[in-house]
């Protein structure tokens, strides 16, 4: 009995000595997520576990400090909070209840608002376009125009293929046609297909694509700021 009692004592504190422990160790039979670690309640419902794949199941996350990286189960995220993801899709609507910032690169850098468009020809990145009659985005020559839609960012090899245009924000590497001073208002180029120039008048048949963030010389490049209107 008194040998029972002191293997049963040694057992306690080594389980003791274990829940102590700096780091505690649980070692899985699998790598693949087949098995798991696992809390259980006391009706032995489980309400956590952890694959052998890392992969963590909770029934909630509850936040105690005022910093962190979660996003929390409330009306809105904690002050100073910052959020990376490399993509995303938003099912529903996205509403913004006070002001939207769209990157933080500064004026000289992409930073824009892109829709995607059906071309109706070939495209290169970075020329400017029109949307032609039937609701295709095509280049032009024409300077007068009204049709103008912002610049493409996405290259198309030929008619039919998805296109994203640039309808508003900061675009670089912009080719000009005629040489363009820093908030110069911009128009289509008049010569080339899908540079800028000069905006002769303002009139109902003429609409400008937006104004130079820098200078740009002719035949060379600059960086616009897209707002046809």
């Amino acid at each position: 009995m008194q040998i029972r009692t002191i293997l049963f004592l040694g057992a306690l504190l080594s389980a003791a000595a274990a829940v102590h422990a700096g780091d505690a160790d649980i070692k899985l039979t699998t790598n693949n997520g087949t098995t798991k670690f696992t809390i259980q309640d006391s009706g032995s419902v489980e309400v956590s576990s952890v694959t052998s794949d890392g992969d963590a199941y909770f029934n909630s996350i509850t936040q105690t400090g005022a910093g962190g990286n979660l996003i929390l189960n409330q009306s809105s995220l904690q002050s100073s909070a910052t959020f990376y993801v490399s993509s995303g899709t938003v099912a529903q609507q996205l509403r913004v209840g006070d002001v939207l910032s769209v990157g933080n690169a500064g004026a000289t850098s992409d930073n824009y608002i892109a829709l995607p468009f059906i071309a109706a020809a070939a495209i290169t990145a970075k020329q400017a376009v029109i949307m032609d009659n039937a609701g295709q985005i095509n280049t032009n020559t024409v300077n007068s125009t009204n049709t103008i839609v912002g610049i493409a960012v996405t290259a198309t090899s030929g008619a039919g293929q998805k296109v994203y245009v640039a309808v508003s924000g900061i675009v670089t590497n912009v080719t000009c046609q005629a040489a363009l001073g820093a908030g110069a208002f911009a128009c289509m180029g008049g010569t080339t297909a899908g540079r800028i120039g000069t905006c002769s008048s303002f009139t109902n048949a003429m609409l400008s694509i937006g104004r130079m963030v820098t200078a740009c010389g002719a035949g060379g490049t600059g960086t616009l700021m897209v707002m046809p209107r």
